[in-house]
């Protein structure tokens, strides 16, 4: 029943000739406090959530109890859940279960994920529970306890595939491990963990292993990060970082860390085969990457004042643009890296019958760049190749002046190609807003961009028309 702004239920009883049952009931329910409770056994989730959802996400039969009571400020309840026969995207496991118990301004929560008879996963949570606004917390809520862990016992990556290949992961193996752990207080929580990856293939590409902690501190406001490659028995790339960093878990916004902390970050690569990420980038815009990358990368020093040293080599890199339907190959790169500055001294590129070229230097004030000056050319290069449009360019460019308004000069040309224009004519050219409605505002990321330059559509460039209209120019 609805009354008073207010939704009431007696018991809804689902059962099944197979013994299946699933009681559900909501004592009470409106915008601020709700009760609600259920009780189940061997009974099909799946159509569990068509009722309440419209539409299933994972198959599983259900077993279990639970109540929940709500207030504006409080939580309190308890349950014991299992999911048995468990199907997602195609990934299968033995059984799921997840208990609860809140009460006192307080929850406890373990789960766990058995798969072919072993404990493959287990968590728990301890932490306080109150529901007002943050902000208006007594400090006693924030000097509580918390504590949690979530570990992911030695398991094959395999056992995901069904469901990675829905993100076209296809080439990634390995063994896959996880340990992580949340102690501290409420106001002051520490967080760390460590990934293993043992046995890795990435890409298609074969690992010895893959290694990555991490370490948060609330107290002495920094994060550490240190992750390894190793391949062929050495470190192909390792990175170890620690950063001011610091979190305000009462406004749920990034604090404002003393920038005379000190910040070190190094990183180095070894003969690292950029081939890994192909599982892992956006496929519309790239395909079979390539190249190797050496070099090394030290930052020392403190926010407002770090010092940069290093270099990076990417050599033998290629990649394909399925949206522009071109190749880049022949990629060549070295950049430098000082104290008050970021050098590009070679960055090339070839495309159809044509090539690319860059350098040129960005300046620093610490992290933040401050102006940069970089000159760029290409000849008959091929910036795209599709059945909708077919570019080749010559560019004789150079960018300079301060970073937040930095201005263009040079020469744009398109050699040749043509683009088509579907459905040419069918609109109107001029947005129209009627008399009350607000007029959407647009902003450009390149209004604070000048350009001086000079831009050339030569004879062999056409434009052509479909549908509405039918034309080549």
């Amino acid at each position: 029943s609805y009354r008073d702004g207010a939704v009431r239920t007696d018991s809804l009883e689902l059962v099944s000739p197979n013994g299946a049952f699933l009681s559900l009931a909501v004592p009470y329910a409106d915008s601020v406090n709700q009760q609600i409770w259920f009780v189940g056994e061997n009974f099909n989730f799946g159509i569990l959530q068509e009722i309440i959802l419209g539409e299933r996400y994972i198959d599983g039969i259900l077993f279990g109890r639970a109540n929940i009571s709500k207030t504006k400020n409080t939580l309190s309840g308890s349950g014991n859940l299992e999911l048995q026969s468990i199907e997602y995207e195609g990934v299968q496991a033995d059984v799921f279960s997840l208990s609860f118990n809140a009460k006192d301004k307080r929850i406890q929560s373990e789960l766990s994920l058995i798969w072919e008879q072993e404990k493959v996963i287990s968590g728990s949570l301890d932490v306080p529970l109150d529901l007002s606004d943050p902000e208006k917390l007594s400090d006693e809520f924030y000097t509580q306890s918390v504590k949690g862990s979530l570990i992911i016992q030695p398991t094959p990556i395999s056992r995901f595939k069904s469901a990675l290949e829905k993100f076209e992961i296809t080439g990634t193996e390995g063994i896959i491990s996880f340990d992580g752990t949340l102690s501290g207080t409420a106001g002051t929580p520490n967080f760390e963990g460590s990934l293993n990856i043992d046995d890795p293939v990435l890409s298609n590409v074969s690992l010895d292993s893959v290694f990555a902690d991490f370490k948060y501190s609330q107290e002495q406001e920094n994060i550490i990060i240190n992750t390894e490659v190793l391949a062929a028995r050495q470190k192909a790339a390792d990175i170890d970082i620690d950063f001011p960093f610091s979190y305000n878990f009462k406004t749920f916004e990034l604090n404002t860390v003393d920038e005379s902390k000190p910040v070190s970050v190094e990183v180095r690569t070894r003969d690292f085969n950029l081939a890994v990420f192909n599982d892992f980038v956006n496929k519309e815009f790239t395909r079979n990457l390539k190249g190797v990358l050496n070099g090394e990368l030290s930052l020392k020093g403190t926010e407002d004042e770090i010092t940069a040293t290093g270099y990076f080599d990417l050599t033998k890199s290629s990649f394909e643009s399925p949206i522009a339907g071109i190749k880049v190959d022949g990629i060549k790169s070295r950049i430098e890296f000082s104290k008050d500055k970021v050098t590009l001294k070679q960055l090339s590129a070839n495309s159809g019958k044509g090539g690319f070229n860059a350098n040129g230097t960005i300046n620093l004030d610490g992290l933040y760049p401050t102006t940069l000056d970089i000159q760029a050319k290409a000849n008959q290069f091929k910036l795209a190749n599709t059945d909708e449009y077919n570019l080749v360019i010559d560019l004789d460019s150079r960018l300079s002046g301060p970073i937040t308004t930095p201005k263009a000069i040079g020469r744009f040309a398109v050699k040749n190609g043509f683009i088509v224009l579907e459905e040419f004519g069918d609109k109107t050219v001029e947005d129209v807003t009627l008399e009350g409605e607000e007029e959407v505002i647009n902003i450009s990321y390149y209004d604070s961009l000048a350009i001086e330059m000079e831009f050339a559509i030569e004879r062999n460039f056409y434009v052509r028309g479909g549908g509405y209209l039918d034309m080549e120019i």
